[in-house]
């Protein structure tokens, strides 16, 4: 799937196993996503600093997020939340889905 976080992904280290920085099992738009989602204010201090969300990809997140309806996330909840919390969700909705699909 593409996104609009790919480009910025590809120039990221991945934080999938941040001790084995070469085992990777994440699409170039997720590595993105989890350095937003690790940014200030969160758990991970290995994260590196990156530029704050466009409207465009503001607006991707969200509507990630709205797809997770039927995982209880909702778009309105998320519409005034900081860009590390936008990562977060489309995270977890990515996860919610693929733990529904039996696939972790």
């Amino acid at each position: 799937m593409k996104t609009p976080f790919d480009a910025m992904g590809a120039t990221l280290p991945c934080r999938c196993f941040p001790d084995f920085p070469d085992m990777c099992a994440c699409a170039d738009g997720e590595v993105a996503l989890r350095h937003y989602s690790s940014q200030p204010g969160s758990p991970d201090p290995g994260a590196e600093t990156v530029p704050p969300m466009t409207p465009d990809q503001q607006n991707w997140c969200l509507d990630e997020i709205g797809q997770g309806s039927e995982y209880g996330f909702e778009r309105s909840e998320y519409e005034q939340k900081p860009d590390r919390d936008l990562a977060k969700g489309v995270i977890n909705v990515w996860a919610e889905f693929c733990r529904d699909k039996g696939l972790i």
